[in-house]
């Protein structure tokens, strides 16, 4: 400032200067005008010593003017600059600023604010200023609230601070703020305008009222808790103390509170106030004490309470108070001592049940060895049975061979007592002689025949009787072994009618021909027993196929089919539905023990009433020549 004004009195100088000159200057001008060329001569003669200092002092003038214009035009701009700067840079401040900060004057007009104002309007800075918050708020009960409140600063000239208010966005969301309102007198204004400046709380607010709630929350929990419940400083005093302890022992929070805990007055036995002074002072150090103790209620009923004393640690881990807690477990004690007689009677009762369980268990163990021994009586004769139909079965084979060989024999026998006669006599022709060796011929030759045809019967008996008796596996050709059984088998079916088809695969096996034998017999006796009517006859077929390294072995009839909810019984022992017929419930059982554990497959049974019923067996594929690596 002081360059300035020295700067100032210097051009005021330089100015008076060339003024003189000026008007010097000016009063010699006439008399040159009258008189041009004398009057030049004498005006160059008498002012020459005069006019050279004053050109050169106006000419310095007009520099030093020219200077000063130019140094204050310079510094005019720079303070242009500085003042947009600090412009700026205030009007970055304020809209950077997240609260809502706005000037307005008496008729509602923004007069300055900020982006975070604008924004909670929907709209800018530029567009909103000049313009009534009326027009814009969304909200007219708000908003005549809002300018009575501001025009109240402007009359009364006094600030309105920290006023708690809804205010609504242009999204339609509503925020609370605080805000404070202070009288404000614009620049070159002549009434006051008001600066409003508000802070969002919605979210302190929100976070307040859920403070509130988890309060009143912890307030009902810790007051209406079934447990006896205070905190206490860490040197023992009680904080505060729930509901539920002073409704049992009928003491008011002021007897308590600001006190140390052991100078209650439910304490029963004056040994647990020395032990509680202790059991502070452990917790106090970090350590959650427990023991049992007994108070006495209200009425004088001592009562058994498990008394918990543990620390408190804020986020920090530091131990800020105790917590003390009770619960009365009077009747749990009860219930122990009544549980402890009780499982004391119970063990009682329990040796005494399981002595009687080991003798009836005894008692079950021979009664089911007895039902063991008898179910294997029941399958030998099962087993026997089926011997037994088979051994019938191949006496009547062979005694049609042998009928017609005993026949040709007597034939024979007769016609030689009669070629002797005649030879005795000596009436034997020639003729005849040739005629009796012809039909000698023919009947020896029959009785070889059906005695070759009885030796073979005898053999495959042999065969298969030695089969179902033994468990030793041999090379046999499934197919024509079937083909034997079905022969051993032919008087349990040809009188029905029924035609039996063996169409098993011709494969050479190393397997137990028996089990073979015995599952055929069985399957057929039950098909011939279960599958059809007495005056009914069908098909019986026994196939089979390789598949890889197994033998499907099937068998299947025609017949009525098994009913769904007997598929699952059907193997099981003793289960039949011919018990007064002649069944024993065996033959099925026998059937699925022989496949499992001799032949060590597996047999599944598809069924459809009306439709018959086939039983399918799968079992490992080994063929004859293999029994070495067996």
């Amino acid at each position: 400032m002081a360059g300035k004004e020295r700067m100032y009195h210097r051009t005021r100088t330089y100015a008076s200067a060339i003024a003189a000159s000026l008007a010097l200057l000016g009063r010699g001008v006439p008399a040159l005008a009258a008189a041009p060329d004398a009057g030049m001569t004498e005006f160059i003669g008498r002012w020459s010593p005069a006019i050279i200092p004053v050109s050169v002092a106006g000419l310095l003038f007009v520099i030093v003017l020219l200077y000063l214009n130019r140094r204050l035009k310079l510094g005019y701009e720079q303070q242009t600059r500085e003042l947009n700067n600090s412009r700026d840079t205030l009007r970055k401040v304020v809209d950077l600023m997240p609260n809502l900060l706005y000037v307005k004057d008496r008729s509602g007009r923004f007069l300055l604010l900020n982006r975070s104002m604008a924004e909670s309007l929907g709209s800018g800075v530029e567009d909103l200023t000049g313009v009534r918050h009326a027009d814009v708020h969304p909200d007219d009960e708000q908003i005549r609230r809002m300018e009575a409140d501001d025009l109240a600063v402007m009359d009364t000239g006094l600030p309105s601070a920290n006023m708690e208010e809804p205010y609504l966005h242009a999204d339609g969301t509503t925020h609370w703020l605080q805000t404070t309102r202070l009288p404000f007198r614009p620049a070159n204004a002549e009434e006051l305008a008001v600066l409003v400046l508000s802070v969002d709380i919605t979210a302190r607010r929100a976070a307040g009222a859920a403070l509130k709630a988890s309060e009143e929350r912890f307030r009902a929990i810790f007051n209406q808790t079934y447990q006896f419940s205070a905190t206490l400083t860490l040197e023992g005093e009680v904080i505060q103390i729930n509901t539920t302890a002073l409704d049992a022992f009928r003491q008011k929070a002021d007897d308590v509170v600001g006190k140390p805990l052991t100078l209650a007055r439910w304490w029963w036995d004056g040994t647990v106030k020395d032990w509680l002074n202790d059991a502070v002072q452990r917790a106090a150090e970090g350590e959650t004490v427990r023991r049992e103790v007994k108070n006495t209620l209200h009425e004088g009923t001592v009562i058994d309470v498990d008394f918990t004393l543990k620390p408190a640690r804020n986020d920090e881990g530091e131990i800020i108070f105790l917590i003390a807690e009770g619960r009365d477990i009077s009747q749990l004690k009860k219930s122990q001592q009544a549980l402890k007689k009780l499982n004391e009677e119970l063990e009682q009762r329990v040796a005494d049940r399981t002595r009687n369980l080991e003798e009836a268990k005894e008692e079950l163990e021979a009664s089911l060895e007895e039902l063991r021994r008898t179910q294997k009586e029941l399958i030998m004769a099962e087993k026997l049975a089926a011997l037994g139909s088979l051994v019938a079965g191949v006496a009547h084979e062979i005694n049609t061979p042998l009928g017609v060989g005993v026949t040709a024999g007597s034939y024979l026998r007769d016609r030689l007592a009669v070629l002797e006669s005649k030879l005795a006599s000596g009436e034997l022709k020639r003729s005849e002689l040739e005629n009796f060796i012809e039909n000698g011929l023919e009947s020896a030759g029959s009785i070889l025949t059906n005695l070759e045809r009885a030796a073979e019967l005898i053999s495959s008996f042999k065969q298969v009787a030695a089969d179902q008796s033994s468990e030793i596996p041999r090379n046999f050709e499934l197919r024509s072994y079937v083909g034997e059984v079905l022969i051993s088998l032919k008087p349990e079916y040809k009188r029905t009618g029924h035609r039996i088809e063996n169409n098993a695969p011709e494969v050479e096996l190393y397997s137990y021909p028996g089990a073979f034998m015995q599952i055929i017999t069985n399957l057929l006796v039950n098909a011939l027993l279960h599958a059809y009517g007495e005056d009914e006859s069908g098909t019986i077929s026994i196939g089979g196929e390789i598949e890889g390294d197994s033998l499907v072995f099937t068998f299947e009839d025609d017949g009525c089919g098994i009913p769904s909810e007997n598929i699952d019984k059907i193997f099981e022992p003793f289960y039949t539905t011919r018990r007064g017929t002649g069944g024993t419930g065996l033959g099925l059982h026998i059937v699925f023990n022989t496949v499992t554990s001799t032949l060590h497959g597996t047999i599944h049974v598809d069924s459809e009433v009306g439709r018959g019923t086939r039983f399918t067996i799968t079992m490992p594929l080994q063929r004859a020549g293999t029994e070495e690596e067996a």
